[in-house]
C-alpha cells in the first residue's frame, strides 16, 4: 500500500512523493551449504518519483527511496550432518530503485506499473558452530496497481 502526492512543474516535468508498506510470506531457499531460507515478511519506507508526462493522461518516472524490511532467516546447517539449526528474525535498512510508469483513466481514476528493487544492508549471522555469515538480502518487485486520484 502507498500513499503520496505529485507536484507538477512547467515543461512536463513532475516529483512524487510517497510513503509505502508491504505485508508478505515471499520466501527464498539456498542450497549451498543445506536448506537455509529467508522470509520476506514486511517492509515500509519513503520514496521519491522524478517523472516526466508523455501526454495529458500518460507519466513514466523513476524511482529513488528508503526502506525498512523485517526477516526471518533460517539454516540448518550443512544439511543438518553437525545436528544444528537457528532461526532469526532481523530488520535491516536499505535503498530502493525502480522505473515505472502511470495512466490517468479518468480526474479520479488510473493504473500504475512498477518494478522496484530494494536492496538491504546485510546482518552479520553469527551463533552455531562454525556457519558465522554475513547475510544480506534483496527483493525485486513488479506492481501493478488502481490508483484513486484527489
Amino acid at each position: 500500500m502507498y500513499a503520496g502526492y505529485q507536484f507538477d512543474f512547467a515543461s512536463h516535468f513532475n516529483l512524487g512523493v510517497e510513503g509505502f508498506g508491504d505485508l508478505s510470506s515471499a520466501k527464498s531457499t539456498d542450497f549451498w551449504y543445506g536448506p537455509a531460507t529467508t522470509e520476506f515478511k514486511s517492509d515500509f519506507g519513503l520514496r521519491v518519483l522524478p517523472g516526466y508526462m508523455l501526454g495529458q493522461n500518460a507519466n513514466i518516472h523513476a524511482i529513488v527511496g528508503y526502506t525498512r524490511g523485517q526477516f526471518k532467516a533460517t539454516d540448518q546447517g550443512y544439511y543438518n550432518d553437525l545436528g544444528y539449526s537457528f532461526s532469526k528474525n532481523f530488520s535491516t535498512s536499505g535503498y530502493q530503485v525502480g522505473l515505472g510508469t502511470s495512466y490517468a483513466f479518468t480526474s479520479h481514476l488510473g493504473m500504475r506499473l512498477d518494478y522496484i528493487y530494494s536492496g538491504y544492508r546485510g546482518i552479520q549471522m553469527n551463533g552455531v558452530e562454525d556457519d558465522n555469515y554475513r547475510h544480506t538480502v534483496s527483493t525485486g518487485l513488479g506492481l501493478l496497481s488502481v490508483n484513486y486520484l484527489f
